[in-house]
């Protein structure tokens, strides 16, 4: 019991004598950390998003000229590509089987619709 007693009357005295409150203080700055760190972890990560939509595009550029032309006449749809490039990529390899093989990529359907 004494040594909270001198502890709460230390750190009034303290607080009195020197015009700090130190958990006032603690506090802002804690405060104040936590608020820039959310703004530039935000910032970096809006800045990676771009920059993957951007390269996302460049190579969608590469892989499909066709799909990448018809997303880019349509109001730059091409930058959010990335979104939604995982799902699309199989039917996007069917595609360009059947540009090549055209009885191949019957093959490829047939299995697809039958749900095997």
């Amino acid at each position: 019991m004494e040594n909270i007693g001198g502890s709460i009357g230390g750190s009034i005295i303290f607080s009195q004598l020197t015009g700090i409150n130190l958990g006032r203080l603690i506090s802002a700055n804690l405060v104040k950390a936590v608020f820039s760190g959310v703004v530039l972890g935000s910032l970096l990560s809006i800045g990676g998003d771009v920059s993957r939509a951007i390269y996302t595009s460049r190579y969608l550029r590469e892989r499909n000229y066709a799909a990448y032309y018809k997303l880019k006449g349509r109001g730059d749809l091409d930058l959010l590509y990335f979104l939604v490039e995982d799902s699309v990529k199989p039917f996007e390899r069917a595609c360009a089987i059947g540009d090549v093989n055209k009885e191949e990529f019957d093959k490829i359907c047939q299995y697809f619709l039958a749900g095997l």
